[in-house]
């Protein structure tokens, strides 16, 4: 006899709590007073246009390595728990990050991104 995995057995539950999330449909680039409503709710983040897409950054600084390591973990696991990531460089106290969402079409900056500065803003102060 062979085993089937159902949505009942073990090895599915664990199958299935290792995928990442993905959505139906792709989210929406903010624009006009939606964009800048979520720029203004966030502190200190640059707009920035490049062609057709859309990004935002900000550079946090540190008292030292450890905390800038504490920081990038605890964002680390919030995005994976929204499953979107930042792109970041991090030296010394400083860790430079850059968001967008390459899922819009041309990526840009959507409310994932804002929610998740919003984070990083709350969990740096």
């Amino acid at each position: 006899m062979r085993n089937i995995v159902t949505p009942s057995s073990r090895l599915f539950r664990l199958i299935n709590l290792s995928k990442p999330r993905r959505f139906l449909s792709a989210p929406a680039r903010l624009q006009g007073d939606t964009l800048k409503q979520g720029l203004e709710s966030l502190k200190e983040w640059k707009f920035v246009e490049e062609g057709d897409t859309s990004k935002i950054s900000k550079t946090f600084e540190f008292e030292n390595f450890k905390e800038a390591w504490g920081f990038m973990s605890m964002v680390a696991l919030e995005a994976e728990e929204k499953c979107h990531h930042p792109e970041w460089f991090n030296v010394y106290n400083r860790v430079e990050v850059t968001l967008n969402t390459h899922d819009c079409v041309p990526p840009g900056v959507s409310a994932k991104d804002i929610s998740l500065a919003k984070f990083m803003d709350k969990v740096s102060s």
